[in-house]
């Protein structure tokens, strides 16, 4: 009997030694510059194939049996593969061809202009995330001079994003290819996504692929969150500054069993107190309450199929204005309220072929829910959002044959109910808008030799309120030697305008909104926003003395044939919302270095130039806001110690203002230079991590960010005219944990 038992379980321990589920492959392209992640990449296991890696280089197997074959084709690159012993990872390093010897002494860097992709492309990992004092999307951009990130206003503590001398919203941003920041989120959303729940951001410049959608204009933003198989464990993040803003982020992930993983993330973060810095009697960041919460739900499933369910909740709650102690009856003060909670479900089902990797189908569902009430002194803002978007994609990627195809339908719906209360106007205004459009898309890749890469796409989008439209696109790339790129794209998209949601807070002034003539939205609905955006960039990649440097230099041209354009410029008193009837457009020119100067030690400097102009009541005239002339330095260093520095340094050459009650005249904004400071420590291998520094080092803030303040509700009160920083300097400290 004893033998018997003891035959049993070595059998077991056999059998156990012998299959490993969620086997992670990881398959790298050997590059001069160091390692890079190869996507779509056959996978192959004793000669079946059984698909393609994914954007990040990563296969997953459902079970290996030890002494398995595992081997990797990609088209320029040498076969590569491993025989299965043990463990949950597995990596192949895949040499080109044409190059005999490489050498391997560096990490990827925190930010990485991609050489493989048709598009100018940049990956910014969780190594570059960190490097951001704080904390949430558009507080995560510091490093990369790319994109501009301003307060839209002296009330709300709103950050907005710009690109190419554009707002955020002609900005195409997803959340793992399902759309996001749309209609009340527009604004607001990006504090919804903390850094330290992302795993990368990629960020593409330029008209963006078709499979994405119509409203991309200026570039792509895809936010990719850690996943439940390559976080394991617990990540902990907290944080706190001067203002009294306490932070906490919490992301866990964990195996349920051989088919199914999991991982959950928390954000709750909180300013409980009134802070009033500059002394103009108004808050310079509302009080107040966030929550947001992730889960996942994660499939590897038989015969090549994979499974997601991810469901996303946000809270938020705030309150600005005036200080409680500011005026003599609390009640009657110039109040501003935020009170929003949403809801997101999307579900991903996939399927690569086992017998014909180079074949794919995926299915992309997201149902959302967004509600918004929001008090501007005696204007009320209300609005819902419910909507859903639907995706059916089908994938030919080869990497084996020199062309590639992906096509496919997308549906998507928005009703929007809003009600705008202005006491002050005379009157309430209610509307409803529901949106819905069908496209049909369809984009061949062709690669017919190693140097030249094309990528040919349109689309066809039938919306129910602005008729059917084609939307040609196209991107072109060409080695012209080992390490210089040039790329060029073109194409054309369109977005639906919401004025009351993209330039709510031009509801915090005393200033009348069209007056005389029916309200946008309410009582006239605006024409689509479309646009054609044209660029050219050059890439190289080079190694000065032993140390990696790549240089960029991208133009980007942008030309709406229609736009929402607002007025700020006709009389002191009034803001005008309405179509274009001109000229709108924005040449955008950047070059940026990327230097590593010693080993750990490295230096980026861009330089911008924007001109951005559209036709205002006065003629053709500069956009407000933007800077002609931007400048950036950057400085990491890390020790053998694990210490950390990063130190930055932001120019921004003068901008062109609306026209102000206080002086009846339009001005400029001076030049001013912004410096942030992070010294970081870590212990156990990274495990733990202490980090302490400032942001605006230097305690530059605009004079006076709130005009007449003193009586926000007679004319003249106006809180809309920021160009500059409220708060001054900031200091912070806190902590990242793993265990």
């Amino acid at each position: 009997m004893l033998q018997k038992k003891f035959i049993l379980t070595a059998c077991a321990v056999a059998w156990v030694l012998s299959i490993s589920a969620q086997i992670e492959l990881k398959v790298w392209g050997v590059f001069p510059g160091g390692p890079e992640p190869l996507a779509g990449a056959g996978i192959y296991v004793n000669g079946q194939g059984q698909g393609i890696s994914n954007i990040d280089g990563i296969f997953i197997f459902s079970g290996l049996a030890v002494g398995d074959s595992i081997h990797s084709k990609f088209t320029g690159f040498e076969n590569g593969g491993v025989r299965y012993s043990s463990g949950s990872s597995v990596e192949i390093f895949l040499h080109p061809q044409t190059i005999d010897e490489v050498e391997i002494v560096e990490s990827s860097e925190g930010m990485r202009i991609s050489e493989r992709s048709i598009g100018l492309e940049m990956e910014m990992n969780q190594k570059e995330l960190r490097r951001a004092a704080c904390c949430n999307l558009s507080e995560s951009f510091e490093n990369n001079p790319s994109i501009d990130v301003s307060f839209s206003d002296a009330i709300t503590g709103t950050r907005t994003i710009e690109m190419l001398g554009l707002s955020g919203q002609y900005l195409s941003t997803h959340i793992e290819l399902v759309p996001f920041l749309r209609g009340i989120q527009i604004k607001r959303g990006s504090a919804y996504i903390p850094g330290p729940w992302l795993a990368s951001i990629q960020l593409s410049k330029g008209m963006g692929s078709v499979s994405v959608g119509h409203e991309s204009m200026t570039g792509q933003l895809n936010l990719e969150l850690r996943k439940p198989f390559d976080t394991p464990g617990n990540h902990m993040n907290l944080y706190f500054n001067g203002m009294g803003r306490l932070e906490l982020n919490y992301t866990t992930a964990y195996p349920v069993n051989e088919v199914w993983s999991s991982n959950t993330s928390i954000h709750a973060s909180s300013i409980p107190n009134e802070v009033d810095r500059n002394g103009d009697g108004f808050m310079d960041v509302p009080k107040g309450s966030l929550f947001t919460f992730v889960h996942r739900w994660k499939a590897s499933l038989a015969d090549g199929w994979e499974n997601q369910w991810v469901l996303r909740m946000v809270s938020d709650e705030q309150q600005g204005g005036q200080l409680s102690d500011a005026v003599a009856f609390p009640d009657t003060s110039w109040h501003f309220e935020r009170k929003s909670k949403g809801l997101s479900l999307f579900t991903k089902l996939g399927r690569v072929f086992p017998n014909a990797p180079e074949h794919s189908v995926g299915f992309i569902a997201e149902a959302h829910y967004q509600d918004l009430f929001s008090p501007y002194g005696f204007r009320v803002l209300e609005t819902d959002q419910s909507g859903l978007n639907a995706q059916l994609l089908w994938d030919y990627s080869d990497p084996l044959t020199w062309w590639g195809l992906k096509s496919g339908i997308q549906y998507t719906r928005d009703v929007y109910r809003k009600r705008l209360d202005m006491h002050d106007f005379g009157g309430l205004f209610t509307g409803t808008q529901d949106e819905q459009n069908v496209g049909l898309f369809s984009e061949l890749s062709i690669q017919p030799n190693e140097r030249f890469t094309s990528l040919i796409g349109i689309r066809l989008d039938a919306h129910n309120l602005f008729g059917t439209r084609v939307l040609p696109r196209a991107h072109l790339k060409y080695e012209l030697s080992e390490g210089s790129i040039l790329r060029a794209s073109s194409g054309l998209g369109f977005r639906s305008p919401h004025p009351w949601l993209e330039y709510g807070e031009l509801l915090a002034s005393s200033r009348w909104f069209n007056p005389g003539q029916p309200m946008p939205f309410f009582e006239k609905r605006l024409r689509a926003e479309a646009a054609w955006n044209s660029g050219l960039s050059w890439q190289k990649n080079y190694v000065l003395n032993y140390r990696k440097g790549s240089l960029v230099f991208d133009y980007f041209y942008t030309r709406f044939s229609n736009r929402l354009i607002v007025d700020r410029y006709r009389s002191p008193d009034t803001y005008w919302f309405e179509n274009l009837s001109g000229l709108s457009h924005s040449h955008s020119f950047m070059v940026q270095l990327d230097q590593e100067l010693k080993r750990r030690m490295s230096l980026r400097a861009a330089y911008k130039f924007t001109w951005s102009e559209s036709t205002y009541s006065e003629g053709l005239s500069l956009d407000p806001f933007i800077s002609v002339h931007r400048g950036f330095v950057a400085w990491f260093y890390e020790t053998r110690d694990a210490w950390g520095f990063d130190l930055s340094a932001q120019f921004h050459g003068p901008k062109r203002l609306p026209v102000s009650p206080q002086t009846l005249s339009i001005g400029n904004s001076p030049l001013y230079s912004l410096i942030n400071l992070q010294v970081k420590k870590a212990w156990k291998d990274g495990r733990y991590e202490l980090f302490f520094g400032s942001e605006n080092l230097l305690d530059f803030k605009q004079p006076e960010p709130v005009l007449n303040a003193a009586s926000p509700f007679d004319p003249g009160f106006d809180a809309t005219i920021v160009w500059a920083p409220i708060m001054g300097r900031v200091l912070f400290v806190g902590v990242n944990l793993k265990f």
